[in-house]
């Protein structure tokens, strides 16, 4: 999941503006990386919540980071969509949608990595 989040936040970061000397186009080429972190984290928390299913399905935060996991994709998603496949990715400055979606996906995953660490405190 940090290989996930980071390379997100890491490409957000350039969509908002930082380190502007870096071309925005290729970024897109991280996406098929990060898909593949998403499927080693998909089938580790499987296996963790296999190992104890009583700790997780049982406390309401997991299902609040689930729930906050699939909103941080789905706005990965549209990132690699709206800003990253544009035709004018690289020529011209991000629209001010496509940094507004870097701003949303950046506390998305705030909020992802804040309520896995709140699972830890949460367990009865």
């Amino acid at each position: 999941m940090g290989f996930l989040a980071g390379g997100s936040v890491a490409i957000d970061l350039r969509i908002i503006g930082f380190a502007p000397s870096i071309p925005l186009k290729p970024m897109e080429r991280f996406f098929p990386l990060l898909w593949l972190a998403l499927a080693l984290s998909v089938v580790t928390g499987i296996l963790l919540v296999i190992a104890y299913p009583t700790k997780a399905l049982t406390n309401p935060v997991f299902y609040l980071k689930l729930a906050l996991v699939v909103i941080a994709l789905w706005l990965v998603h549209r990132i690699g969509a709206t800003v990253l496949r544009a035709p004018d990715a690289g020529h011209k400055a991000v629209a001010t949608r496509g940094r507004m979606l870097a701003l949303a996906s950046l506390a998305a995953w705030t909020a992802v990595i804040t309520a896995g660490r709140l699972l830890a405190y949460t367990n009865r």
